[in-house]
């Protein structure tokens, strides 16, 4: 298929004096596409024109990623590098008129009419010709909606559907639950001087009632999951060597465009002379400088937080008998750079998550990642009050292309990979069409990790491991899009560990 894409970003400030940093974000992303293009496959973004505050780019692809997609993963890193170098955001994406996607007629099943596309899309066909797709305006909502794709399936020759069920599919859900709230609870809280934003890309500073709450959901979850359970507490690293995640599967395969890299500095007083003379006299920060004088990156910052508890007991031997291991952590956070873009207090770089691993006989592996998810589903509906559903989930690790064609049994526990905790967000939209919020996602790994950390039983019988986060800065967020701002109208459970709802610290200006 043959993609042909006319875009245009509007910003919030004027983009000539920009053109530079915007000509080498497209070059660098044309460079990162073909890297990562399968043979055959390319994706091409080229900047048309600049006029005040309007971007005009052509995108042509063959393959992945699809053109609209490259634009918009282009408008996400325009925003983040022109807000950091000339403090312009971008306000509108779009494809405009006339985007085509030409597919071979052989694509349609033989006798088949062609269904009649959604919106404005329309399809022409020629004799012995490819297939035209051709689409009016589409906005920033139509390409996260998925709009071309959808038609792009009912194109396909008709298959048998696959065995089983899709990643997402539901196997619980609570009953319709009445929201006290329609706001975006990211702003909401900026206005009420909760949260502050913080200079690096999607950081936030907690202030005393939003981090008290965050910390009695963290109770709540060790008291009512953990504990009963029979985890006990440890503390893990965050700082990550390449030699552990090398053990990590899927991860550098998978997810190297997606984690923070870190070096460690030289500790020659000289080695850095240069940039701190220009940091201090002429108050500027170069990285050029620094790259010149920092070795290669040898970790990275904990992406997924279960990674020591598989170094714990790399090469080590257990018994069965001395079986099952369950620890957790809560000391520190996760960092991650997510595709998709970021997204106030749901979509961060920087997250508070606490994460619980386990190591067992399969038996063992499989039963507590199962009690643990049904705690959780249980604790979010009854104690906090929240519509939440549990879907059948795919690894994080697992790419949106494998998950998409994966089918599960999902008669059996043990076909399920992982079992995700959705709440719905009622400002994102109806509950029934809007994207839900995935808030803890609960692994059995099975020997994934055993293998490749070499860990061993005393008898070479087997030994499983499973692994559950528990995303608490969703919690957060997805507790108050439900139950609103209000402490009063809080879930009484909530309110008598919180006792009161702290202060905020102001300023003359703020907040």
């Amino acid at each position: 298929m043959r993609f042909t894409l006319h875009g245009a970003l509007t910003a919030s400030g004027d983009l000539p004096g920009a053109q530079g940093a915007i000509e080498a974000l497209a070059g660098e992303m044309n460079r990162a596409w073909a890297r990562q293009a399968k043979p055959g496959e390319a994706t091409t973004l080229r900047v048309e024109s600049i006029q005040g505050r309007e971007l005009r780019v052509s995108v042509d692809s063959w393959g992945l990623p699809r053109a609209h997609d490259a634009l918009l993963q282009f408008k996400n890193k325009l925003a983040e590098s022109l807000g950091k170098s000339h403090r312009i955001g971008i306000r509108e994406v779009r494809a405009e008129p006339g985007y085509t996607i030409l597919l071979e007629k052989a694509q349609l099943a033989p006798g088949e009419r062609q269904p009649p596309g959604p919106g404005e899309a329309r399809t022409i066909t020629r004799a012995d010709k490819p297939i035209a797709v051709v689409f009016g305006l589409l906005t920033e909502a139509d390409i996260k909606s998925r709009l071309a794709d959808r038609l792009l399936k009912q194109l396909q020759p008709t298959q048998p559907p696959p065995a089983g069920v899709p990643f997402g599919h539901i196997l619980r859900k609570t009953g319709e639950k009445k929201p006290q709230t329609q706001e975006e609870v990211a702003q909401a809280l900026e206005k009420r001087g909760w949260v502050k934003r913080f200079p690096g890309r999607a950081q936030w500073i907690l202030l005393p009632p939003a981090a008290r709450l965050l910390y009695t959901l963290r109770d709540l979850a060790i008291e009512k999951v953990l504990a009963p359970l029979g985890f006990e507490e440890a503390m893990f690293p965050k700082l990550i060597h390449f030699d552990v995640m090398q053990n990590m599967p899927g991860y550098f395969e998978h997810l190297a465009e997606g984690m923070f890299y870190v070096t460690s500095p030289p500790r020659d007083p000289k080695a850095l002379e240069e940039f701190k003379r220009d940091a201090t006299l002429k108050k500027q920060i170069r990285g050029d400088l620094l790259r010149q004088a920092l070795p290669e990156p040898e970790y990275v910052l904990a992406p997924a937080q279960c990674e020591p508890f598989y170094t714990l007991y790399s090469q080590e031997t257990v018994r069965h008998e001395d079986l099952p291991i369950k620890l957790y952590d809560a000391s520190g956070w996760t960092w991650r750079s997510e595709g998709g873009g970021v997204e106030g207090l749901v979509r961060t770089t920087e997250f508070w998550r606490m994460e619980s691993v386990w190591l067992g006989t399969p038996e063992q592996a499989l039963e507590t990642r199962d009690k643990i998810a049904d705690k959780v589903y249980d604790l979010v509906d009854k104690t906090l009050g929240l519509e939440t559903r549990m879907v059948v989930g795919a690894p994080f690790y697992a790419t949106p292309e494998t998950a998409q064609a994966e089918r599960i049994d999902a008669t059996a526990s043990v076909n399920i990979p992982t079992l995700d905790i959705e709440v719905w967000l009622p400002y994102r939209g109806p509950r029934d069409t809007s994207e839900w919020l995935e808030i803890g996602a609960y692994t059995c790994a099975k020997t994934k990790y055993i293998k490749s950390f070499h860990i061993k039983e005393a008898k070479n019988r087997d030994i499983w491991t499973g692994c559950g986060g528990f995303g608490l800065t969703r919690w957060l967020a997805g507790f108050l899009a439900q139950q609103g701002f209000e402490f009063d109208g809080w879930p009484e459970e909530v309110k008598r560990r919180m006792k009161k709802l702290p202060g905020v610290p102001k300023a003359m200006t703020w907040p």
